[in-house]
């Protein structure tokens, strides 16, 4: 049996999205080996994300240059098969362009990737923010008082910014449900940026949003 098609057996067995050559290694010689993954990769089986990192051309990888949330299920098993514990938020570049921000903690991280549209960027080791901020689960326990400033600190712990969308409408509607007819101030920007990630739910946007709100009033 050819190289390629033993090749094409093991990889149809296989429930992972990512293969790691490393894996591929006893079914041929390195040469072999090499010679085959580009066959797969130009005829469309495989795709190559980084040096010896490989995804199948399944929904989910077709899915993932294109859809940040696959992209982050992906770079989460890229990193469990290379063997490292990692966190992972989301962030926005410069340009606006969606970005997956890898948290390494003590592993120094350098590795390329080719995904497509959403791009893998490494935080800071050094970065006061080397672990996400996690909210409470019980709305009663998040802040009442400084919630501007803890919202801001949130955001950047998760490496977010401020994009306008649709859901500045939803939550400027909160407001002028709760009696603030008021446009929406750095921190309602923020969290509204938060909701569009996910890393909020509505919940406790609106929580956070009228304990802001009563603060500002009350000052």
């Amino acid at each position: 049996m050819k190289a390629i098609d033993r090749l094409r057996i093991s990889i149809g067995r296989r429930r992972d999205e990512v293969i790691l050559r490393s894996e591929l290694v006893d079914l041929c010689s390195p040469s072999q080996l090499s010679n085959a993954l580009d066959k797969l990769i130009k005829e469309g089986t495989l795709m190559r994300v980084s040096s010896g990192v490989f995804a199948k051309r399944s929904k989910t990888s077709e899915y993932a240059v294109q859809s940040p949330s696959m992209t982050k299920d992906l770079a989460a098993e890229i990193f469990r098969k290379l063997g490292l514990s990692i966190d992972i938020t989301w962030g926005e570049s410069e340009n606006n362009r969606e970005v997956v921000v890898i948290h390494g903690g003590s592993h120094r991280l350098s590795r390329k990737f080719n995904l497509g549209y959403t791009s893998i960027e490494y935080a800071d080791p050094k970065s006061k923010f080397s672990h996400p901020i996690v909210l409470p689960e019980n709305l009663d326990d998040l802040p009442r008082k400084n919630v501007s400033e803890f919202v801001k600190q949130f955001a950047l712990s998760r490496h977010i910014n401020f994009i306008r969308s649709r859901l500045d409408d939803w939550a400027e509607a909160v407001t002028r449900a709760s009696g603030d007819d008021v446009r929406l101030d750095i921190t309602g920007k923020l969290l509204v940026a938060l909701k569009k990630k996910q890393l909020i739910n509505g919940r406790q946007m609106a929580r956070l949003m009228s304990n802001h709100l009563r603060e500002l009033h009350s000052v």
